[in-house]
């Protein structure tokens, strides 16, 4: 079917965010939410609404002393996800200071739980006009939940920022609704609840301005982008989604436009691709689109839960692809089931061979699904009621050396190249390839996809569809990890287990690593890896990566350290970011099209520990001398790169500077007295003709 959305759909009337659903009017619709914030913010808003009523009721607080503390109950906050730590060019340089100082902030998702009956005598709150208490309405007095995006200066110690999001009563709160395993709406009510849930991505979002903005969701179903620090709501924010936002959204250019897109995804299977710079919807997907939604009939599927998304070539068709899985609950059949689900990242289609079903066949008989039942209904994995795991996106073919030609292969044919990767796919799919020996990893292109599910690895080539599970024994807790843990130059599985163990699968000799193949920052593949985090490094549409011969541990003597290093960026070939749309940036009627990529080396992760620093337009292989004025040590460099579109990669290695800077000096000490001492040992004494005893010259001691 199609997954756009007509234009009429994308907006409501009279409301100041976007809507990406085609549902009618939510109940949010009857909270004024616009004049909520906007009149406060500097956003225009009603002129006839005063200041005050947003939180006075109405009425005056000069006169009723609202400006007191007794006046009010300090709440605190709860957070409920990943916070995010971002660096941003100093706003306010002093004379002197570096061009390039950054100051770095803490961005928190909180949120907020408020019932006034536990308050009730404990300490003064002054909310009602009936300052006894006891006949206010369940509307009025009731439990509240609200959330906020809290963001902390770490240099000045001091929250820069506390922005309210949403707020929500027990009586708009979703039903059936949990967090965990817990519930947390009662099964009478209707509506969404104000919790944030979703961790918080951070990056340029495109446009004029050059502004970080921190992308967040909330389970009101609401997508906001903020400015950092300041807060401020973004153009064309917030988006609104038909059901809670829980998971945290992916930002990449996806369109190799040098501008960042956000692809969100709610709880109800909705899956949003928006332009950054104006929260405009690219496509929108519903992951049940081929299948009738649940209509209170009885009838149709529901998805019930849905994991965190991860993003990389999956088919190897040149374009980034959306991975997921979901857990599918049938109405009519009253069995379960968990589908992996790879999104063309361009038109949100599916690619070809997914979704996968993960749980067999269904069948409540089936003797493979028999640890699986639950009273007459087949759910896929050991625990049912555990919340899905992030899939991990890995090339586990033993031969990759075609990643390496796509990653220099700028402005390459997306049709012809989508083209051969179908037609490889297909025969690797119907076994119709047959190499001299089998390869490890299979036969077609792309990615494998690892979906952990309950005590089981389901391991998945992307290109044919093929699978294979293995089983580790006990219930896989986490995201699994690839890396190279043995030092052994190829690429390692790692697997946390719910009882405290990690296992690590290796393939020796098999699978080569690369360090644009290694997933090994629990969500995120690497520490800086594009702001969303989940994008896999040979599908990244610009990067980093240190080449062997520096990534290689050594103990270097001396005063500088070579590194080798590679930029690369599939978007070089489109016009700069802030370009006509002739690609003429800076008016001269030439198109431009050259990159600023600003490449730091640092002593650690921290700003505060860069040792070398240099601005390139041009991706490439490049070699430097780092001079390391920390003094000697062991050390992790850290080399990030930032582009023009504000996405940031990095890569870490180790070395050793000057750490036996003894053996020098031993040398300096001892070559010298080996020098003088040489002379000294080959010297050999003639006797002349008054010392020889036979000529006479000495007559001893007696003559």
């Amino acid at each position: 079917g199609d997954n756009g959305l007509d234009d009429d759909d994308e907006y409501r009337e009279g409301r100041g965010d976007r809507d990406v659903s085609d549902s009618v009017s939510t109940d949010i619709d009857d909270h004024p939410y616009d004049d909520d914030y906007r009149a406060h913010r500097g956003y225009g808003g009603d002129d006839e609404y005063p200041y005050h009523d947003d939180y006075y009721g109405g009425r005056d607080p000069e006169d009723e002393g609202w400006y007191e503390d007794s006046a009010y109950v300090k709440v605190p906050p709860h957070v409920l996800s990943r916070p995010a730590l971002v660096e941003i060019p100093k706003r306010y340089k002093a004379q002197g200071e570096d061009e390039y100082a950054k100051e770095e902030f803490l961005v928190v998702a909180a949120s907020y739980y408020f019932d006034e009956d536990e308050f009730a005598g404990v300490q003064s709150y002054r909310r009602f006009r009936n300052k006894d208490g006891g006949d206010e309405t369940p509307s009025q007095r009731g439990s509240f939940v609200a959330s906020a995006v809290m963001i902390y200066n770490i240099a000045d110690k001091r929250w820069e920022t506390q922005e309210h999001l949403d707020l929500s009563t027990d009586f708009t709160s979703p039903a059936n609704l949990t967090v965990g395993d817990a519930p947390v709406g009662l099964d009478g009510h209707n509506g969404k609840i104000a919790l944030a849930l979703a961790s918080p991505a951070i990056a340029y979002l495109g446009g004029t301005d050059r502004r970080h903005r921190v992308v967040v969701g909330t389970s009101m179903g609401l997508l906001y982008a903020l400015d950092v620090p300041t807060a401020y709501v973004a153009n064309g924010f917030p988006v609104r989604f038909d059901h809670p936002i829980v998971r945290r959204a992916l930002i990449e250019d996806l369109v190799d436009d040098s501008e960042p897109e956000i692809i969100a995804l709610d709880e109800g299977g909705n899956v949003v691709c928006l332009r950054g710079k104006d929260a405009s919807t690219i496509w929108h997907r519903d992951l049940l689109g081929g299948f009738e939604r649940d209509d209170d009939t009885g009838g149709g599927a529901v998805i019930t839960a849905t994991s965190e998304m991860s993003m990389g070539d999956v088919d190897g068709d040149g374009i980034a692809d959306v991975v997921l899985a979901a857990r599918v609950y049938m109405t009519k059949t009253a069995k379960e089931e968990v589908r992996l689900y790879a999104l063309d990242g361009i038109t949100g289609d599916d690619i070809p061979r997914f979704p996968i079903s993960l749980s067999g066949n269904g069948d409540a008989n089936d003797p493979e699904n028999e640890k699986t039942k639950r009273e007459g209904t087949v759910y896929a994995g050991d625990q049912p009621s555990l919340e899905l795991i992030q899939p991990l996106l890995v090339d586990l073919h033993a031969s990759q050396s075609h990643w390496s030609d796509r990653l220099n292969n700028v402005g390459a044919d997306r049709d012809e190249m989508r083209a051969e990767a179908r037609r490889i796919n297909d025969k690797a799919a119907a076994g119709a390839i047959a190499p001299l020996r089998p390869l490890h990893g299979g036969m077609a292109m792309g990615l494998h996809v690892v979906q952990p599910l309950g005590s089981d690895l389901h391991v998945v080539e992307g290109g044919s569809g093929c699978s294979q599970r293995i089983s580790v024994g006990e219930r896989v807790g986490a995201m699994v990890q690839a890396e190279d843990v043995h030092g052994t130059g190829t690429l390692d599985l790692i697997v946390a287990t719910a009882s405290g163990r990690v296992v690590t699968l290796e393939v020796p000799d098999v699978v080569p690593y690369h360090p644009l193949n290694a997933w090994g920052y629990g969500a995120a593949r690497k520490g800086g890896s594009g702001p969303g985090g989940h994008s896999h490094g040979y599908s990244a549409s610009s990067g980093i990566f240190v080449h062997p011969e520096s990534r290689t541990y050594k103990d270097w003597l001396g005063l500088y350290v070579p590194v080798t290093f590679e930029i690369y960026d599939r978007t070089a070939a489109a016009p700069t970011p802030h370009a006509d749309a002739d690609g003429d940036a800076d008016g001269d009627g030439e198109p431009v099209k050259k990159r600023n990529y600003i490449v730091e080396i640092r002593a650690g992760t921290s700003h505060k520990r860069t040792i070398w620093r240099k601005l390139y337009d041009s991706p490439g292989k490049y070699t430097e001398s780092v001079f390391v004025n920390t003094g000697p040590g062991y050390y992790a460099f850290n080399v990030r790169m930032t582009s023009d579109s504000g996405l940031v990669a990095e890569d870490t290695f180790h070395v050793g500077y000057n750490v036996d800077y003894t053996y020098g000096l031993k040398w300096f000490v001892l070559v010298p007295l080996f020098v003088a001492a040489v002379p000294l040992l080959l010297y050999r004494h003639v006797p002349n003709w008054e010392e020889d005893e036979d000529y006479g010259g000495s007559s001893g001691i007696l003559g």
